[in-house]
């Protein structure tokens, strides 16, 4: 699945996901992270 998406960093999401099963961030929490993290990567690209 990774492979077909950009701007994508699966240690990032993976640790996200993490927090989530270990009741530290909620799924809205890490669905925004998600997002930031691909926003900076979106403006590194555009640079």
């Amino acid at each position: 699945m990774e492979v077909g998406i950009s701007f994508w960093d699966s240690t990032s999401i993976g640790n996200y996901i993490q927090e989530n099963l270990a009741g530290k961030k909620t799924a809205k929490q890490v669905l925004e992270a998600i997002d930031k993290d691909r926003q900076k990567l979106f403006d590194a690209q555009s640079k």
